[in-house]
Parts: C-alpha cells; sequence; structure tokens
C-alpha cells in the first residue's frame, strides 16, 4: 500500500475550498485580474485561513498591494492562488493542528454550496468528493468508506465540534454515544496504580486526572513510566481536553468510579513499583 503523501488533507481541503469560494464568492475585477471581496460575506473566514497557509494573497480593492498595518491583510479582498501554486505552497510545509482545524471547520461551513458532495451526519452517506480529498481523510483516519458509502470517524467530529461549532450534524444521543466510544477506553483501561492518583473521596481530581494523563497516557496505550516527551505543551493541551471529556461522563453516571480498584493498585505500586514519578 503506498503510504499517505504527507500533507495531503490539508492541501486537498485547500484546493477544495478555495474551488468554492471562486466559484460562488463575490468576484470583483480589478487591473490586475479578479479578487474575491468578501464584505458582508460568508467566505471571510476561508481567504483568511488560505491566506494565512500561503494559499491566497491580500490585496486593495484595485487588486493592488494593500495597506500594511503590522503584517495583517485587509478584511476585504483577496486573490486566490490557483491549484498548482496551492499545492507548492503546501509541499512539505509543517501544517499545525490549528489550521487544520480551521479548514475542516470552513470545509464544513461550505457544506451548503455544495450539499450533494456529502453529508454533515454520524450515518452513512454517499461521497461525491473528488477522490483525492475522499482519498485524503481516509488515509487521516477521518473517514472510512466501502460499498455501502461512507462514515464519518471520531476524529472528524472532533475537529468540527471544535472549527465549526455551528454545524449541528449529531443528535444527542449520538454525540454521547461518540463520546463514550472515544473516552471511555481511556478510563477503563487506565492502572488501578494511576486510578488511585486521579481519585480521591470517591471523586475525581480535577488536577490530578490531566497530569496522570499527561504523563503516562501515550493516545492509544497507558505506560508504566512518565513518557519522554510528557512536558510538551501540546501533550498538556490533549490531556486537559480528554480528562474534560472524563469528567463529563462520570458527571453524567456514563462512567463509573470505583473506589476499590484505586486502593488495590495504589498498595500493589507501593509495594512493587516506588518511584512512578507521580
Amino acid at each position: 500500500m503506498t503510504p499517505p503523501v504527507p500533507n495531503a488533507l490539508p492541501t486537498e481541503l485547500a484546493v477544495w475550498n478555495s474551488a468554492l469560494v471562486r466559484r460562488f464568492g463575490t468576484s470583483v475585477e480589478t487591473p490586475t485580474g479578479p479578487v474575491i471581496d468578501t464584505d458582508r460575506s460568508r467566505f471571510g473566514h476561508t481567504c483568511w485561513t488560505l491566506w494565512e497557509l500561503g494559499c491566497a494573497t491580500a490585496t486593495n480593492a484595485e487588486g493592488g498591494p494593500p495597506r500594511d498595518d503590522h503584517g495583517a491583510p485587509p478584511t476585504r479582498h483577496f486573490r486566490l492562488a490557483d491549484e498548482s501554486t496551492i499545492r507548492a505552497a503546501l509541499a512539505g510545509k509543517e501544517v499545525p493542528p490549528r489550521a487544520l482545524t480551521r479548514l475542516i471547520g470552513d470545509f464544513a461551513s461550505l457544506h451548503d454550496v455544495r450539499p450533494d458532495a456529502f453529508a454533515l451526519t454520524s450515518r452513512v452517506f454517499r461521497s461525491d468528493l473528488p477522490r483525492p480529498l475522499r482519498d485524503a481523510f481516509i488515509d487521516a483516519g477521518y473517514l472510512s468508506c466501502d460499498e455501502e458509502g461512507c462514515v464519518w470517524l471520531d476524529p472528524m467530529a472532533e475537529r468540527i465540534a471544535w472549527g465549526a461549532p455551528a454545524q449541528s450534524w449529531e443528535t444527542e444521543e449520538e454525540s454521547q454515544a461518540r463520546r463514550v466510544r472515544t473516552y471511555g477506553p481511556v478510563w477503563k483501561a487506565m492502572p488501578a496504580s494511576i486510578k488511585g492518583y486521579v481519585i480521591g473521596g470517591g471523586r475525581l481530581d480535577p488536577l490530578r486526572l490531566p497530569d496522570a494523563i499527561r504523563r503516562f497516557w501515550d493516545g492509544t496505550a497507558w505506560h508504566p513510566e512518565p513518557l519522554p516527551d510528557w512536558q510538551d505543551q501540546k501533550r498538556l493541551v490533549d490531556a486537559m481536553r480528554i480528562a474534560d471529556e472524563i469528567k463529563r461522563l462520570v458527571e453524567e453516571r456514563r462512567l463509573r468510579v470505583s473506589w476499590a480498584d484505586p486502593i488495590v493498585g495504589f498498595v500493589r505500586d507501593t509495594l512493587f513499583r516506588p518511584n512512578r514519578g507521580i
């Protein structure tokens, strides 16, 4: 199997989003060619995202260089790069998670201009997305497709919630079921000894829970020793998010906090592993 192309998903999203803005946005002819006027337009956020990634150029109303206010673009006019320029701009470029979230948020927000291409739903749907974009979603773990159709996976639901919170595509019951599927295993697989660290008086400690996740959870499994990069800032951000979701599920009584397992684990670790970094 051919490995996924680096930056395939952000590249294909940038190509798709820019094509929709170019097709449906308000274009203004200037002496240097057409520019997109985003005044009172729904496409402004998408243009800003593309500009931040080097896939659009800020202009003034005549298509010339914009006024330089400490490097900030104007609020209205952008010239979108063509597809080959977008691909060249993102080739080998490290796209941060925040930028990917913005791209996916724009993708979701633009759904109603091409509602036939995909569905914003947690159910199976028929996709008419371009093959490169669909494959990029699949390779990145955001989409699964078979002969029955396609379904968005949990990472896509999370990105939609962060990048386009106004887009409602799940019922409350579906959202809760997804959260249990995603975060329930993190709690259930937590070693009893670590639960002994994060539970006090039958309650979750709001500081110790993210601290334990940051130190011992690598995203797929718990480790008996602190991770080499546990002090990384991104790990802290991820740990806070996971801890918040676990606390919500516990408060909703979808996950159970037991006093027995922590006691057993604490005694075991006290006897056999005195130095765990917590």
